[in-house]
């Protein structure tokens, strides 16, 4: 009887939203032996090894593992002498209203690391077993971890939510505030922000505009929250995807300055960790989203530009919402 696997997977046409829906591949372990030139046994072990959601978490660690490793390293050695600077000062400020965030994230991420090194560990020995019985003998530690490392990846905030807590995530990743500490007279001492780009149109016509979640044309303007929302850019009305990146604006020490970043998977939770503690009393999605405020991108001196009307697509006004006509389909272009 022939073993057989489910395996899921993310097809890479929908941009990697965490909202994708997953198409069911059933691998049979004979038919891979086959094609892979390899026995039955180091097929399943090859098959259960290489699930594409396991794959991509891997990635991620490995990526966390070599940063975690590098601050380790290098803050230490940044303290000593003339070598710490204000922007190693500003840093501090800013992130520390979400360091606890930030240390409970790490050591969520650091403990599934080491749950995804015992499954790949299993795995080889799973490859190595000479009868099915042997197999069947480890299938059940493989799975423990399976569920193990699902659970693990669940995100850490509003998950005194219940069944919603997906629902909140979604609408916390409305909030372009990470954290900001306040002057008394009410100017800012120390914030992280981060927008969304478009930057569509290739080298030499790309978009390249800043625009602040809420604003984004969405599918479904009335439920932001929606599983099957999709964005698309105000100026050109191209949809949005993970892979064009965020601006991040970080101030403090009465200067601010932007970096280019990669689109936060994993560590978004930090940020909606603290768009819970900011907004306690949010009871449903909606409330929450109304509780949210939009806070625009510091212009500098020169650096940014405000969007003239002329160069906003037809149909939008530049708030955000449905597509004209609260249609969701895609506006041209």
């Amino acid at each position: 009887m022939h073993q057989r696997r489910i395996i899921i997977q993310e097809s890479e046409e929908r941009h990697g939203e965490p909202d994708a829906i997953y198409e069911i591949l059933y691998y049979c372990p004979p038919c891979m032996a086959e094609r892979w030139g390899c026995s039955i046994l180091e097929a399943q072990a090859h098959i259960i090894n290489n699930q594409p959601h396991t794959q991509r978490r891997r990635a991620f660690q490995e990526k966390f593992r070599i940063h975690d490793e590098q601050v380790a390293a290098e803050i230490p050695a940044l303290s000593k002498g003339e070598r710490r600077n204000i922007t190693i000062k500003m840093m501090t400020d800013a992130v520390t209203p979400i360091s606890r965030f930030i240390l409970l994230k790490a050591a969520a991420l650091r403990h599934r690391g080491t749950v995804l090194d015992e499954h790949a560990e299993l795995t080889k020995r799973m490859s190595l077993c000479k009868t099915m019985a042997e197999v069947e003998m480890l299938l059940p530690e493989v799975e423990a971890l399976e569920e193990k490392i699902e659970e693990l990846s669940k995100p850490l905030a509003f998950a005194s939510k219940g069944e919603m807590p997906q629902e909140f995530c979604l609408v916390a990743d409305y909030s372009d505030e990470w954290t900001i500490i306040r002057n008394p007279d009410g100017s800012i001492k120390s914030a992280i922000r981060s927008y969304h780009l478009c930057t569509s149109g290739g080298a030499e016509w790309e978009c390249c505009t800043v625009i602040e979640s809420k604003a984004w044309l969405r599918r479904f303007g009335l439920v932001a929250w929606c599983p099957k929302q999709r964005w698309w850019c105000n100026c050109c009305g191209a949809r949005y995807a993970p892979k064009m990146g965020m601006l991040v604006e970080i101030h403090g020490g009465g200067n601010v300055f932007w970096l280019y970043s990669e689109y936060p998977w994993e560590w978004r939770d930090v940020k909606w960790m603290s768009v819970e503690e900011k907004h306690r009393d949010a009871l449903t999605p909606k409330s929450l989203f109304d509780m949210i405020e939009t806070v625009s991108p510091y212009l500098g001196d020169g650096m940014l530009r405000r969007v003239e009307p002329h160069e906003l697509k037809p149909g939008s006004s530049g708030e955000g919402g449905s597509l004209q006509g609260g249609e969701p389909s895609r506006p041209d272009g």
